[in-house]
């Protein structure tokens, strides 16, 4: 049996919505901050594993592109040139910071294999082409494909278990940071109610942001601008002329359709995690990553908190640090969204932190890698 992108979207929604359900109704689940795509997302993953080898169920997930696209287009609109000029010099910060982590995971893979006389290759995959952005990011490094005795399993097994476990702790690192510091200053969400003419204006404006946003890969150059910095570089642009205009859309409203977005891609990312790929990881992998998480949970405790200030928006953003660099973009946006739902929003959060773990990063950290591979 084969469903197509409708009927896989459909799917995914119920997996979503389920996840929310159950979110609902554990308290632990609130309390710690577990996203609820992520509890739907695992779900999915376990039931689709088994129809796929049980009835031979495939499942057509193109969609997704349209909602990483869609979400990065979302934070696009409802940028104005103010959010630019304070915005822009903490996300460089927040960019800086993450090739800093990256170049030092990428050490200390480096030095752990030297020490134990194990495989080079080993050095890649348990730095930051296992860990930050998962192993889709072999596919930047080619070169390491070609290698003899490159283990494409391990990689997979390692990468995919740092996708669920990394997700939990950015929750955990945001819960231990509310119980020791005063994070006061969100912003309630607010909700917006849509008119026909207004919801058709709304949805016009967010698709034509996320159709040129794809254009890029598109047309081969999704290494520079994959569909995520396509849409947010996309809907900057028409947000700016619309401002110009005077035609702008309120941001309440643009939140709505990009929170769906958001939710839709992160399920599907986490429905595709192959779960049975775990197994591929050896315990020399789970020390590494347990070391490689240690220190980045204390580089964000004492460094990343502070460089931001010991505000609300210093813990999300050490939180979702946490997430993209030691499983994926996914990671970081479902423990922001868990967060913003819970807590409240926090200002330049959306424009600092996913701009630069599911795009920038992207394109420096296949340079970092070739230094050790």
């Amino acid at each position: 049996m084969h469903l197509n992108v409708l009927q896989t979207t459909v799917l995914s929604l119920g997996f979503l919505m389920c996840g929310y359900g159950l979110q609902k109704r554990i308290p632990l689940f609130q309390r710690f901050f577990i996203p609820a795509p992520l509890i739907g997302g695992i779900i999915g993953s376990l039931i689709t594993t088994w129809l796929r080898r049980q009835y031979g169920l495939t499942a057509d997930y193109s969609i997704l592109p349209v909602f990483v696209a869609g979400f990065f287009a979302s934070i696009g609109l409802r940028v104005n040139v103010g959010t630019i000029r304070k915005g822009l010099p903490l996300l460089l910060l927040f960019l800086a910071i993450t090739v800093i982590v990256a170049f030092g995971q990428n050490v200390l893979s480096y030095l752990f294999i030297r020490v134990m006389h194990l495989n080079y290759q080993l050095t890649a995959i348990y730095g930051s082409l296992g860990l930050i952005g998962d192993q889709s990011v072999l596919n930047t490094v080619p070169f390491l494909k070609k290698q003899g005795g490159f283990d494409l399993p391990l990689l997979v097994g390692y990468s995919n278990f740092g996708d669920i476990v990394a997700t939990i702790l950015g929750g955990l690192f945001y819960y231990f940071l509310k119980t020791k510091k005063e994070l006061t200053d969100h912003i309630a969400i607010q909700v917006s109610e849509f008119s026909p003419a207004e919801f058709t204006k709304v949805v016009f404006v967010f698709l034509a942001a996320v159709s040129v946003g794809l254009i890029p890969s598109e047309l081969g150059l999704s290494f520079w601008l994959n569909p995520a910095g396509g849409g947010f570089l996309a809907g900057i642009i028409i947000s700016v002329l619309l401002n110009q205009m005077r035609m702008g859309i309120s941001s309440e409203k643009i939140n709505t359709i990009g929170n769906f977005s958001l939710s839709m891609l992160l399920t599907i990312s986490f429905i595709t995690v192959d779960l049975s790929a775990i197994k591929n990881t050896d315990v020399l992998g789970l020390i590494i990553f347990f070391i490689q998480a240690g220190w980045l949970i204390m580089f964000c405790y004492f460094v990343v908190l502070k460089l931001f200030k010991a505000n609300t928006l210093g813990a999300y953003v050490a939180s979702g640090l946490i997430g993209f660099s030691l499983g994926m973009p996914a990671s970081t946006m479902s423990t922001l969204q868990c967060l913003t739902e819970l807590e409240g929003a926090s200002p330049l959060v959306l424009f600092i932190v996913p701009p630069v773990g599911a795009w920038l990063i992207s394109i420096i950290n296949p340079y970092i890698i070739r230094l050790f591979a």
